[in-house]
């Protein structure tokens, strides 16, 4: 049928541009497990008290609509950064809360405010951003996740969204 044929269309496409441009960081997040009703990309850095009533919001929206949705969260930072230094371990830790660190390559599952989250931390060591990378560079290493989510059927719906941590 013509929709099916679309459909495998945009399929190939998006597995196309992934194995040509997609962020190293991409691998392996298409298999985790879980089925969702949309992605959600949220680039984060040196964010405070803000970046959890976000999420706050996010569960709401979602339970007011019956949707499922998965959580993108890159916590990003800078070589050297010092504003980031102290901000981006304690969100991390918070959002991690007891979570038992399952993941697939660059990414951990955890659940918060009753969403499925999953996290890249890029903000320390070897992980950390160069001098000119920032939230753009966050925002694509989620979106091409998502992106993979997608294509692999994982995440329903073929728009991503994407928000500011505050």
């Amino acid at each position: 049928s013509l929709p099916s044929l679309l459909a495998l269309m945009k399929r190939s496409v998006a597995e196309k541009y992934l194995r040509a441009y997609a962020e190293p960081e991409t691998q392996g997040v298409s298999s985790l497990e879980g089925t969702y009703s949309h992605a959600v990309v949220i680039p984060v850095a040196n964010e405070g008290e803000s970046f959890f009533e976000t999420m706050e919001s996010l569960q709401a929206a979602a339970a007011s609509c019956r949707a499922k949705p998965v959580v993108l969260v890159v916590v990003n930072g800078r070589k050297g950064d010092e504003a980031n230094k102290e901000a981006n371990p304690t969100l991390f830790s918070r959002l991690m809360g007891a979570s038992t660190g399952e993941g697939s390559g660059a990414w951990l599952r955890t659940c918060f405010a009753g969403l499925d989250v999953l996290v890249c931390p890029r903000f320390e060591g070897r992980e950390a951003f160069g001098p000119k990378d920032g939230v753009g560079r966050a925002r694509k290493i989620g979106a091409d996740a998502a992106l993979g989510l997608i294509s692999s059927g994982a995440a329903l719906s073929p728009w991503i969204r994407s928000t500011d941590a505050d």
